[in-house]
């Protein structure tokens, strides 16, 4: 569709180009990366419209203002796909019925538990373990769907460690607009016919943290990724030079969206890396080395080597892991949120962090200056637009968002939708009393039916159904952590 697009402005302009062929030529570039913006936009996801996208400005940004604009600046349409809430777990303790907690109070849609009630060495498990075994459980789940859910959204989160700060109607249109984002910066890469001949898009995006891991940092995991649109001082003078002063670039694996049918040829090629060897990294190893294995031969494919390294690190390009990459590319539509407005990975990330109510203006501008993003930045923290009008939740006691307390990462100017305690998980049980539903959870899970029987489905089946659980029966034992005291604080 898309190149059949491009050569129907081709013949338009041929008589032109004999005249003043340069000029020709880059029109016929603007204009077709302008078609493939809109179609790629208006079309990715043409069974369920999502989100209308503005087109009256540059849709992809090449610059931090650029794409913070951009950002701020697409008005918000609540009509949703149908979406697969996945959180692999496999007993019932506090911090996943936390988890479920989060997703339940924002109105996500009926979690699936995945591997539940499995264990290491159960036969079901197809020889994984826990760690990694839930991308078999996931691929399990994918593979069970009917062919008219490929179009579905999938959003896979860790189960134990992750809390849904925002509705998914934010989730989704932030995804949504990060994927008309990279798309224009594919065509300036590559240029609109070779992203139309290699099949290049973004439809799959994982949380991005400042660790490179489990690989070696000469890995292209590592050094082939795309860079960072946050401003090159976003951490001040010595931003990059660190782990704590790095922006966030790099995969982590614990969160993740995407539809069905690129989710599943992502998950399928896990798979075959999983049985073809084994690793300490779990999951993180797999989907690295396919994201670094993909950037790289894209790389070659627009034949640049735009290496660039983190925590302050320099390597000569002969001392780089070069794995062997098919002439053929394969593109499996991966990304990572670079600006850290759908998925929070707070692994040497909590300093970027501070609890806020943004009509507090007073109390904003200390929050700034204490990062000292005030100087970086320049003017106030913008609140986002997608938010302004967004319903606030039922049972939630606030007339709108900007009046509840919400986490916010000062340095990327951006209030996360789901946040992920990958790594250091200190603030976890602190942080859990201060989120904006803590002191009135248990009723808002009541409005959506505890009292009726607020049921879970797992991905076990019993006489041909998918098991359900009752939360009293999975979470009644731990209802005094879920359901804690608020604190008030804004520490």
């Amino acid at each position: 569709m898309l190149a059949k697009a491009i050569s129907l402005w081709r013949p338009a302009f041929n008589s032109k180009c004999t005249i003043r062929q340069q000029y020709c030529r880059r029109c016929l570039v603007a204009i077709t990366a302008i078609i493939l913006v809109c179609l790629f936009t208006w079309n990715s996801f043409a069974e369920v419209p999502l989100y209308r996208i503005s087109l009256d400005s540059n849709p992809g940004f090449t610059s931090w203002e650029d794409e913070h604009h951009h950002q701020h600046s697409v008005s918000i349409n609540h009509t949703l796909p149908k979406i697969h809430l996945l959180l692999p777990g496999n007993k019932a303790n506090y911090k996943i019925c936390r988890t479920l907690t989060s997703a339940i109070v924002n109105d996500y849609p009926p979690p699936v538990i995945i591997n539940w009630q499995q264990n290491e060495g159960d036969d079901s498990m197809n020889g994984y373990d826990m760690t990694t075994g839930k991308n078999w459980g996931v691929l399990q789940y994918m593979r069970s769907l009917p062919a008219s859910a490929s179009d579905d959204l999938i959003i896979m989160a860790d189960a134990h460690d992750v809390v849904f700060q925002l509705p998914p109607s934010v989730l989704v249109h932030r995804y949504n607009v990060f994927r008309s984002q990279t798309m224009a910066r594919l065509i300036r890469q590559h240029g609109a016919e070779q992203v139309s001949q290699l099949g290049l898009d973004l439809s799959i995006v994982m949380g991005a943290e400042k660790f490179c891991w489990p690989f070696d940092h000469r890995h292209p995991a590592c050094y082939a990724v795309p860079t960072s649109p946050l401003p090159h001082n976003a951490y001040g003078p010595r931003t990059d030079t660190s782990t704590h002063t790095n922006r966030p670039r790099w995969l982590c694996s614990g969160t993740i969206i995407g539809p069905v049918k690129d989710m599943l040829k992502l998950y399928e090629r896990a798979h075959a890396m999983w049985t073809a060897y084994e690793t300490g990294g779990g999951d993180q190893d797999y989907f690295s080395n396919i994201y670094g294995r993909q950037e790289l031969s894209r790389q070659y494919q627009r034949g640049s080597k735009e290496w660039v390294f983190g925590f302050g690190e320099q390597f000569r390009e002969s001392s780089l892991i070069v794995p062997h990459i098919e002439t053929t590319h394969t593109d499996y539509k991966l990304g990572v949120d670079l600006t850290s407005t759908m998925f929070q990975s707070l692994n040497a990330a909590l300093g970027d962090m501070s609890l806020v109510v943004h009509s507090n203006t007073v109390d904003l501008a200390k929050k700034d200056k204490k990062h000292k993003t005030n100087r970086i930045f320049g003017n106030e923290f913008p609140f986002p637009r997608d938010m302004l009008d967004l319903p606030i939740p039922y049972g939630a006691g606030e007339s709108s968002w900007r009046d509840l307390q919400l986490f916010t990462n000062f340095h990327a100017r951006s209030i996360p939708a789901v946040l992920h305690y990958n790594g250091d998980k200190s603030k976890m049980d602190e942080w859990w009393k201060r989120q904006w539903w803590t002191g009135h959870g248990k009723q808002m899970l009541r409005a959506r039916g505890l009292d009726n029987g607020l049921w879970m489905q797992t991905d076990r089946y019993v006489d041909g159904e998918a098991e359900k659980i009752r939360w009293d029966d999975m979470c009644g034992d731990f209802e005094d952590k879920v359901f804690v005291k608020p604190v008030r604080d804004l520490a």
